[in-house]
């Protein structure tokens, strides 16, 4: 183990299972949920975070040329600071080297690690090897194999790439601009709640929700989603681990919730899932409006009209 210098805590270089891997601090701000659902895929949080330097194969190649001590050296060259950009893709394979097929998925995130590229560049020097370009990423969740997929270069990565998504990050950026149209949009939407049979609408009060409120002796409520952040339109598989992981956050807040929805009249954007959620503290709406990239959630008081709290940058 080779310990480094960075901003990630506990950050160290180590080969496992003959891969080179970076360990990554495991800290509050990742996702994490234990499990997600996925097209009929169980896919299982990872118990240890790290980025793969080099694979099994690439690894083993190096070390048949380099010492550990050389490799060492190589890396105590390096700042190995690493930053989440939030970004995330699922990637998906089929497993073939160890019998029958095994269908595999994996969520990954792509992070900003400079020293990933440069390191790799050193060691095929060194080395005299050709070792191909990929990203750096952390894989956070697995379906089929719990080692995950691997990504050995970009052509891989490009056949096994499903879908994109957006990742919940307390550092998010702020929102862009919010346009006229959109806010209209949000005012004119219903916010319907299933299971009260009733639909919120913006500066009107809600009698089955003053009800509600009452019976669980709360005194306010938030329609929230993580769908489509800052109104970019994700795909539904995308929209719905992201409506996962909301959960699990309001979940582990110890916040009831109800199932809502949200529709336009008009029918231009599609009804995008969301969550009634009961008592929550103005800051922890605005945590959520950060850490989920949204423009606004719906606000509720007992015995007021509905109202729209826009994310706090805005």
């Amino acid at each position: 183990m080779i310990p480094l210098t960075g901003r990630q805590e506990s950050t160290s270089i180590a080969l496992h299972g003959d891969a080179l891997l970076l360990s990554v601090a495991n800290g509050r701000d990742w996702p994490a949920a234990e499990t997600l659902k996925l097209d009929g895929l169980l896919l299982q949080r990872k118990t240890e975070l790290h980025v793969t330097l080099l694979g099994r194969a690439l690894a083993a190649a190096v070390r048949t040329r380099l010492s550990a001590e050389q490799i060492r050296s190589l890396a105590s060259q390096f700042d190995w600071s690493l930053r989440r950009t939030g970004n995330g893709s699922v990637l998906r394979k089929t497993k073939l080297e160890h019998g029958p097929a095994l269908p595999c998925a994996s969520v990954v995130e792509w992070v900003e690690l400079p020293a990933f590229s440069r390191f790799r560049q050193a060691l095929a020097e060194a080395a005299g090897l050709s070792i191909p370009e990929t990203l750096p990423h952390v894989t956070l969740y697995t379906a089929g194999d719990p080692a995950g997929i691997g990504v050995p270069d970009l052509d891989a990565l490009a056949a096994m790439r499903q879908f994109d998504l957006r990742l919940p990050l307390d550092a998010a950026p702020p929102p862009p601009a919010l346009p006229s149209h959109l806010r209209t949009a949000y005012e004119a939407a219903d916010y319907r709640i299933p299971q009260l049979s009733t639909r919120l609408r913006i500066g009107q009060p809600n009698r089955a929700l003053d009800a509600e409120l009452a019976r669980r002796g709360a005194h306010r409520a938030i329609v929230v989603t993580a769908c489509n952040p800052y109104s970019a339109v994700l795909i539904p598989s995308a929209n719905a681990l992201r409506q996962q992981w909301l959960l699990h956050a309001l979940e582990r807040a110890g916040i009831a919730i109800l199932p809502a929805e949200n529709r336009d009249p008009s029918g231009h954007w599609p009804c995008e899932p969301s969550l009634l959620a009961f008592d929550t503290t103005a800051a922890f709406d605005d945590f959520l409006l950060r850490r989920f990239e949204q423009h606004a959630l719906i606000a509720m008081e007992s015995g007021q009209p509905a109202r729209l709290r826009l994310h706090p940058d805005h």
